[in-house]
C-alpha cells in the first residue's frame, strides 16, 4: 500500500489489495488477511465506496483475535480511521483508545505516536476540540524524533482544524501552513492538498477569499495531477468574489 497511499492513487489499490485479500483468504493467512483488508477498506473510503468498506472490515473484525499482539493496535487504528471517515464518530474514538491501550501495553512507540493522532482526530470529529488539540500535540515530539514526517504534517493539519473550530483562525492557518510545508518537502501531494482545502476553508472564514481561491486552486491542481475525482468537488468549491 505504501506507494498508492503516498502517491493517492486509491483506485489502484482497490485493485491490488483485492488481489491480495484472495491470496491471503486461500492461505488462510490471518495477518495478511487484515492487512489486506485494511488497504483495501481506507482505498474504499477514499474513493467514496464509503458503505462497501464494511464488507472488508467485517472480515477484520471476523479474524482479529487470531492475530498476534504486536499487529493488533494498527488494526484497531486502520478501522478507526474507516469508522471515522464512515461518520461513526463514536465508534472511531473507541477503535482509536484500543489501539493507543494497546500499543501502550507492548511499548509501541510508533503505534503509540500513531494512535495518539488518530484518538485526536476523534475527539475532534464528535466536537471535543481541545482534547483533540492536546492529544495529537503529545504524539508530534514522537514523530519528529521517529522521522514520520508524514504523520507529523498530519498532526498540525488535525490542531488546525481542531483550531478552526475554536474561532482561533489566526493559530489554525499557522499550523495548517506547517503542515503544507512539511508535506512540500517530502514531497506527499494527497496530504498537500487536502491541508490546501483546510486552509481555504480558514482563509474564507476569514474573509481573504483572493488567498481562498489560491489555496483551494493548487489542492485541486495537485489532486488532479493524481488523478483524484475530489479535484472536481475542489473546484466547484473554489470561491470567486
Amino acid at each position: 500500500m505504501a506507494y498508492n497511499a503516498v502517491a493517492g492513487r486509491w483506485s489502484e489499490e482497490i485493485t491490488a489489495s483485492r488481489i491480495g485479500l484472495d491470496a491471503a483468504l486461500s492461505l488462510d493467512d490471518p495477518v495478511a488477511i487484515v492487512r489486506s483488508g485494511r488497504y483495501l477498506a481506507r482505498a474504499l473510503v477514499e474513493t467514496g465506496h464509503v458503505e462497501e468498506a464494511n464488507e472488508p472490515i467485517d472480515l477484520i473484525l471476523k479474524h482479529q483475535d487470531r492475530l498476534p499482539p504486536e499487529h493488533r493496535a494498527a488494526t484497531e487504528r486502520g478501522i478507526a480511521l474507516v469508522r471515522s471517515c464512515q461518520e461513526r464518530f463514536i465508534e472511531a474514538r473507541e477503535h482509536a483508545r484500543r489501539a493507543l491501550d494497546i500499543a501502550r501495553q507492548l511499548d509501541q512507540r510508533h503505534e503509540i505516536a500513531l494512535s495518539l493522532l488518530e484518538l485526536g482526530w476523534g475527539h475532534a470529529q464528535l466536537g471535543d476540540h481541545s482534547q483533540a488539540i492536546v492529544l495529537c500535540r503529545q504524539g508530534i515530539p514522537m514523530m519528529q524524533e521517529l522521522g514520520d514526517h508524514r504523520n507529523e504534517a498530519g498532526a498540525w493539519d488535525s490542531i488546525g482544524y481542531a483550531q478552526q473550530r475554536l474561532g482561533d483562525l489566526d493559530a489554525a492557518i499557522v499550523n495548517y501552513r506547517k503542515a503544507i510545508r512539511i508535506y512540500g518537502e517530502i514531497h506527499y501531494d494527497y496530504g498537500q492538498a487536502e491541508t490546501l482545502d483546510h486552509l481555504g476553508s480558514a482563509q474564507l472564514e476569514l474573509g481573504d477569499i483572493e488567498q481562498a481561491r489560491e489555496s483551494r486552486t493548487r489542492a485541486a491542481d495537485l489532486l488532479s495531477g493524481l488523478r483524484i475525482a475530489h479535484a472536481a468537488q475542489l473546484r466547484l468549491r473554489t470561491p470567486y468574489p
